[in-house]
């Protein structure tokens, strides 16, 4: 009998104390909402991590580094795969825009995010293309691209600018239109 209640309470102390429930983020229930320490894992942003070029014949180049990494939405208290990455950009050898080192921890925050502010953040629209979110640090502003998955290695970056509602006070200046990046490049996965 008393193996009985020990083997009750310890399979009733697995049940209330397990923390996370791995769901896939890309079969999930329908009218599915995220629960205190769920896990939405994305198996689609395998195809977007490694390290992609894009070179002109103009002497301009840029290299994007991405990384599939989980991040928790302190908020929510739940977690998801996500995107992170890196970004430098040379013209004629000279960096534009410097690459900077994503942190090697497994698991980012949202509190992470505004202490050390990311080059590049994303996660999936569909199988074959993700949204990225890119700090163009020379312009000082965030734009939007969508990344798709070509053939044979080669990966399509669309550039848009976002539009918000910037007050602008008498004596300061606004925001440059446009970016620092090309609007349109095609990228090659190299690893």
């Amino acid at each position: 009998m008393k193996n009985y209640k020990l083997l009750i309470l310890l399979l009733f102390s697995c049940i209330l104390f397990a923390q996370e429930r791995i769901i896939d983020g890309n079969e999930r229930p329908e009218n599915y909402s995220p629960q205190k320490g769920d896990y939405l894992t994305n198996n689609l942003l395998d195809d977007f991590e490694g390290v992609f070029i894009w070179k002109n014949d103009n002497g301009k180049e840029i290299l994007i580094t991405l990384i599939k990494k989980k991040f928790y939405y302190e908020i929510a208290d739940f977690y998801t795969d996500m995107l992170f990455g890196s970004i430098e950009y040379k013209r004629n050898n000279k960096i534009i825009i410097q690459k900077k080192v994503i942190e090697s921890k497994d698991k980012i925050s949202t509190s992470d995010t505004k202490t050390s502010p990311y080059q590049i953040m994303g996660g999936v629209v569909t199988s074959q293309s993700v949204e990225l979110s890119i700090n163009d640090e020379e312009k000082n502003k965030h734009i939007v691209g969508i990344f798709t998955k070509l053939e044979n290695g080669k990966y399509l970056l669309k550039l848009k600018e976002l539009r918000d509602n910037t007050i602008i006070r008498p004596g300061e200046r606004g925001k440059e239109s446009g970016f620092t990046l090309p609007e349109e490049m095609i990228l090659i996965k190299l690893k």
